[in-house]
């Protein structure tokens, strides 16, 4: 087995529970300019709670949310995830206020790179 290999040449990061996984991110998230772009900001821990969402607007949501509010996991899992998704308006104000919290650290960063 695969996972049997690479756990004993590279270490138990490499058991069957975590192949699957990369396998799953890998699926769910295949665009690889996005994923690199997220790296930077979640750790493998949020991205594994955030796989276990199978609606995509309800992940882009959540993976937002995490980004820009700079949500630790413990934060993400307090959140009812495996309900439905919040209401239209809900989301909507949530992913205003997010977008809004990210400009102004961008401009926060570029006045102090300037």
């Amino acid at each position: 087995m695969l996972s049997r290999q690479l756990s004993t040449d590279r270490g138990t990061s490499f058991g069957e529970k975590n192949l699957h996984r990369t396998i799953q991110f890998a699926e769910v998230l295949p665009k690889e300019q996005i994923v690199v772009s997220l790296i930077r900001e979640l750790s493998w821990t949020h991205f594994v709670a955030l796989l276990l969402l199978k609606a995509p607007l309800q992940r882009e949501f959540y993976v937002e949310m995490c980004r820009a509010e700079r949500w630790s996991v413990r934060a993400l899992r307090d959140e009812d995830l495996y309900t439905a998704l919040p209401p239209k308006d809900v989301l909507q104000r949530k992913l205003q206020e997010a977008a809004a919290v990210s400009r102004a650290r961008l401009a926060n960063k570029s006045a102090a790179d300037a």
